[in-house]
């Protein structure tokens, strides 16, 4: 029987968000355990979708700054799931690449 994780679903209220943020707790517990360091700092959240929720979100008592845009493996995403800011990232790239290349 395949297995989905519960944060592979949609956060449909605050049981939902509360079971996301047990799973979290998990996370934190189990690093400890086993004597691996989180980077909270590196860790934020973004609510995708027309539907954001309030629900604030901590690991190991720090609470997870929320992002509209992130940059992941060179990708750019955003909350909105529009590719705007790949592209304008994209654009300025090529604009330095044609700068930085002379033609003779």
């Amino acid at each position: 029987m395949l297995m989905i994780p519960r944060y592979f679903k949609n956060l449909r209220d605050a049981t939902d968000c509360s079971m996301l943020q047990s799973d979290s707790d998990n996370l934190v517990t189990w690093a400890e355990k086993w004597q691996m360091d989180l980077n909270v700092q590196k860790c934020k959240v973004m609510h995708v979708g027309k539907q954001k929720d309030s629900f604030s979100y901590y690991m190991g008592g720090m609470k997870l700054t929320e992002e509209e845009v992130e940059k992941d493996l060179g990708v750019w995403i955003s909350s909105d799931m529009k590719c705007s800011q790949q592209c304008i990232q994209a654009s300025r790239v090529m604009g330095m690449i044609s700068i930085s290349i002379s033609t003779t």
